[in-house]
């Protein structure tokens, strides 16, 4: 996918690269007269539509956050605005009123479909919350949890999670640490993850000799793709940068060149190497060697320089170039498998997953080889429900097994745990294997701090500066370390020394 996405605040839009695929709700799923989904039927009509759109979830006739009890059937509000979520969702949770059924304690769910748009549905949960209207459990990209947190609109998840032995056991590592926030607690939990790493056409390759072996180095990738542009006169690379590309490409291409070159993006506060207080790395020998190495791509003609400067960089490149197997090798997400050149995606690739191939990340100096891994989606609680355990319990059980199997194989996403890749339909889809990498320990990540959007934004006006032949490597990372600077403020950067 890869598009830019506004922001809210100090939320970073790339994360979206893995969210904002979704259109409106389907009408089978979701009453669009309403925006609401009572599972598994809507027997009384309820209230009428609220100003946001949404059937009031407070307490007109529901249960919601902030609502007190009734008679009768607990009624618990989940809120969501992707259609693929939206329609496994109206699968599950009538499951899960039967399962609560037979434990004799009746629940109704009513599922709400906010706004289409990352941006907007964020704010119009902000604002629900605040009127005392908002869902109990709802799921956004984990970039909106900090400033959600911050408003005071969700739930701490610490001590339940610690009682919970599934988190310990089952979630990966990687992501138990990167749900952690920067004051130690635990607000929202992963709904699904994603990989982030090379994909690549064999055939392509194949047709001029070139070898598909995973490359050790940028030096050996380089070598490959220099006597690709000269076998097809084409840029055969393409990571996301660049001013129009916006914040999006951050995650997607220049900081995997970053954690490529043994680096970090983002010190913590008595972490190894770091200084007493946390912040975001500005200056230091990876960030020199990552602009650098674009430097070097840019000038050995191995980016499509021209696509990159227009007005949507990835329409020609992404939704063209690639399925056309005119770009060889590009950086891509989990995601791609699905949103962009499934069956149903923006540039369907026939028999994609024999076709193409992927790669992890090759490093500057040969060491490891890695993955970006990280959360797509995170579920919260709202910190003003009146039913905390019950919404938790539906957290856990939208987590857990078959009902986590069926969500995310829906949206093609990896299992955020290490215990669902036999259950159907997850294991028969067969890119979501990549799970692995997650398991093995190949992913390389970086926490979801306050500011990010601000670092993505500079790292694509440095880029940017290369690509219009403005700047070298040396340039672009001052103007990069300068620019975050003055965002943040100096007490929020960090600079490494070698």
């Amino acid at each position: 996918m890869g598009r830019p996405r506004a922001s809210l605040g100090i939320c970073l839009s790339l994360v979206l690269v893995v969210t904002a695929c979704g259109g409106s709700a389907p009408a089978a799923s979701v009453a669009s007269s309403t925006g609401t989904r009572a599972a598994p039927s809507a027997s009384s009509s309820g209230p009428g539509l609220g100003a946001s759109g949404l059937r009031p979830s407070g307490p007109a006739g529901s249960t919601g956050a902030g609502a007190g009890g009734s008679a009768g059937p607990v009624t618990l509000t989940v809120r969501d605005h992707q259609d693929l979520h939206i329609q496994a969702l109206s699968s599950l949770l009538p499951q899960f009123e039967a399962t609560m059924a037979a434990r004799g304690q009746p629940v109704r769910v009513v599922l709400q479909t906010g706004p289409t748009d990352d941006v907007a549905f964020v704010d119009q949960l902000e604002a629900d919350d605040a009127a005392g209207s908002g869902p109990d459990l709802t799921s956004f990209p984990p970039t909106y949890v900090p400033p959600l947190v911050a408003a005071g609109d969700l739930l701490d998840l610490t001590d339940r999670l610690a009682a919970w032995p599934d988190w310990s056991a089952h979630f990966y590592p990687l992501l138990r640490a990167r749900a952690v926030q920067a004051d130690g607690r635990i607000y929202s939990v992963p709904r699904g993850a994603n990989v982030i790493q090379l994909f690549y056409w064999p055939e392509v390759l194949a047709a001029s000799g070139i070898p598909t072996t995973p490359p050790a180095t940028w030096d050996d990738l380089i070598a490959r793709m220099v006597q690709l542009r000269t076998a097809t006169g084409r840029p055969p690379l393409l990571i996301p940068s660049g001013a129009s590309w916006g914040s999006g490409g951050f995650i997607e291409g220049f900081a995997d060149l970053v954690l490529g070159a043994g680096g970090r993006i983002y010190c913590t506060a008595g972490q190894t190497g770091c200084p007493a207080r946390g912040g975001w790395i500005v200056r230091g020998p990876a960030y020199t060697a990552a602009f650098d190495l674009y430097a070097r791509l840019v000038a050995d003609q191995l980016l499509p320089v021209q696509p990159l400067l227009g007005a949507e960089p990835w329409t020609p490149t992404k939704y063209f170039s690639f399925p056309a197997g005119q770009l060889a090798v590009t950086t891509q997400g989990t995601w791609g498998w699905t949103f962009d050149w499934g069956p149903d995606g923006h540039a369907p690739i026939a028999d994609l997953t024999h076709r193409v191939r992927t790669w992890p990340f090759p490093t500057t100096d040969g060491s490891a080889p890695f993955v970006y891994g990280a959360e797509n989606w995170m579920w919260a609680i709202s910190a003003r429900t009146a039913h905390p355990d019950l919404a938790f319990t539906l957290l856990q059980w939208l987590t857990t097994g078959a009902p986590l199997a069926q969500d995310i194989a829906a949206v093609g996403n990896l299992s955020p745990r290490d215990d669902i890749d036999g259950i159907p339909p997850y294991r028969d889809v067969p890119y979501l294997a990549e799970g692995d990498l997650l398991r093995e320990g190949l992913a390389r990540s970086f926490p979801t701090r306050p500011g990010l959007d601000q670092v993505g934004l500079a790292a694509a006006a440095a880029t940017q500066q290369i690509l219009l032949g403005r700047l070298d490597g040396p340039g672009a990372a001052d103007l990069f370390a300068r620019t975050v600077t003055n965002a943040l403020g100096a007490q929020a950067v960090v600079t490494l020394t070698p």
